[in-house]
């Protein structure tokens, strides 16, 4: 099955070279800070006690020029098929800071089905 990617500025798909989906990385080291003045004695995240983790989004470069400055991106073309998906999630679970992020909500989302997000088969 193919994926399309979703913008989240206009909702149209993104074709491959015209877009990524990134997180930015403010907003990830700002969860970390967050939660470290502010972690549960019972090693609960503060996400997990119903906080908003940093987004991932889909976005054309067009539609947010230079949008992917200060982000962690991936290019739309690396995200069109659920082998792509794994080895980006395999790539990314070495990072430290993932879990901060909803990128597991949005590989959730898709494997049940729901096409509301980032990724929608066609």
């Amino acid at each position: 099955m193919a994926i399309e990617i979703m913008c989240c500025l206009c909702n149209t798909p993104i074709v491959n070279g015209r877009g990524v989906v990134h997180v930015q990385m403010r907003d990830v080291e700002c969860a970390k800070e967050t939660e470290r003045h502010h972690s549960d004695p019972h090693g609960m995240t503060l996400f997990e006690l119903g906080g908003s983790p940093p987004q991932w989004r889909g976005v054309h470069f067009e539609c947010a020029p230079g949008g992917e400055i200060g982000a962690y991106a991936i290019d739309v073309e690396e995200l069109r098929s659920e082998h792509d998906l794994l080895k980006s999630t395999a790539c990314l679970l070495a990072k430290n800071w993932i879990q901060m992020t909803d990128w597991a909500v949005l590989i959730d989302a898709y494997a049940n089905g729901d096409m509301s997000g980032v990724f929608r088969e066609v």
